[in-house]
């Protein structure tokens, strides 16, 4: 392509509004797995950068009519370790380039690390807008744990410890926190090593009214 991003004119932020860059602010790829990266803008046919910390030149680029690019990085292995954010630009010149998104980080799983075990506190119903809590437990002490929710294990929490598990509360428990739930960690010297996700433990909410929920768990076989 021939184009330096530090040759091109960075607009403010009001004028190119910063894109989001998702999963964030981290994502899990097995040795030779594939991973996905979504830059979305709120501006529509432009062209959109991948941009790896440390690198001067984007990784990738894609030009699209919408306001999302997907950039994918196959066969995944260490030297895809690392964080990477996006943004985009003006598909012709005068080539004007939006500020970074934030970042993301990308780490591979090391299946010879424990998995972890997760597990809901208390297993029994629950009041609605009572406070349920999910344990995640780990063969190791020092780490830095991550609490997933659904298949595209969005990332709700981070716990550092110096211990070998952590207590993620879930306070004011509402309908809408049935889910599937799953946990990672990593050692707190590490940034792009960690662990397979636990099982995934799902989280039942039923009830006829507004008063009460019946609450259980079901560990599911991974």
């Amino acid at each position: 392509m021939g184009l330096s991003l530090l040759n091109l004119f960075v607009c403010t932020e009001s004028t190119f509004p910063r894109p989001t860059i998702s999963p964030s602010p981290i994502m899990l790829v097995p040795p030779g797995g594939n991973a996905t990266i979504q830059c979305e803008s709120k501006k529509s046919s432009m062209r959109f950068y991948l941009q790896k910390s440390g690198d001067e030149m984007p990784q990738q680029f894609l030009e699209t009519n919408g306001t999302v690019a997907k950039f994918h990085i196959m066969n995944a292995n260490k030297s895809h370790t690392g964080e990477y954010s996006c943004r985009y630009s003006t598909k012709s010149g005068p080539f004007i380039v939006s500020k970074m998104s934030n970042l993301t980080r990308l780490a591979i799983t090391d299946p010879h690390l424990p998995k972890p075990s997760i597990s809901l506190i208390p297993n029994k119903i629950v009041m609605l807008t009572d406070r349920m809590r999910i344990e995640c437990t780990a063969n190791r002490s020092g780490n830095r744990f991550y609490l997933y929710k659904g298949i595209d294990k969005k990332q709700l929490q981070i716990v550092i410890t110096d211990g070998d598990s952590v207590i993620f509360p879930i306070n004011n428990l509402h309908k809408e926190d049935a889910g599937s739930f799953s946990c990672s960690y990593m050692n707190q010297s590490e940034f792009f090593t960690a662990s397979e996700t636990s099982d995934n433990v799902t989280l039942l909410v039923t009830g006829q009214n507004s008063k009460s929920v019946n609450t259980k768990a079901r560990l599911e076989e991974s």
